[in-house]
């Protein structure tokens, strides 16, 4: 599945095995960080960033609930079954998808010896 996607998706990554597969982390990862910095430079909330509304392609699916701030309030989230944990808030974006890149790692790590 990794292989497909990388040769679908990343056609420009080279090499192979555990570069090749690091390297495709690494891009997932920058996509990543760019697309939340969009949001947060806009004030977008996505509100449920779940692992499985994540892609590798830098990209989120499922958009709802999901709002904009009108005043800065970094607790503000519009998913109003997250009201008391405020997982999926503003201010907790970046930290969301950062946990979310670790649970790919983690299930990436088979592709890797050490």
């Amino acid at each position: 599945l990794v292989d497909a996607c990388i040769a679908r998706d990343f056609p420009d990554l080279q090499g192979q095995g555990e570069a090749l597969y690091g390297d495709w982390f690494a891009q997932i990862a920058v996509r990543t960080a760019e697309m939340i910095a969009h949001w947060m430079r806009v004030g977008f909330v996505h509100g449920v960033m779940n692992t499985d509304n994540l892609s590798v392609l830098g990209l989120t699916l499922d958009y709802g609930p999901y709002g904009w701030v009108e005043d800065f309030d970094p607790d503000w989230t519009p998913n109003t079954t997250d009201a008391q944990g405020r997982r999926y808030r503003f201010g907790t974006q970046p930290q969301v998808a950062y946990w979310n890149l670790s649970r790919l790692a983690q299930a990436l790590s088979p592709l890797f010896a050490d």
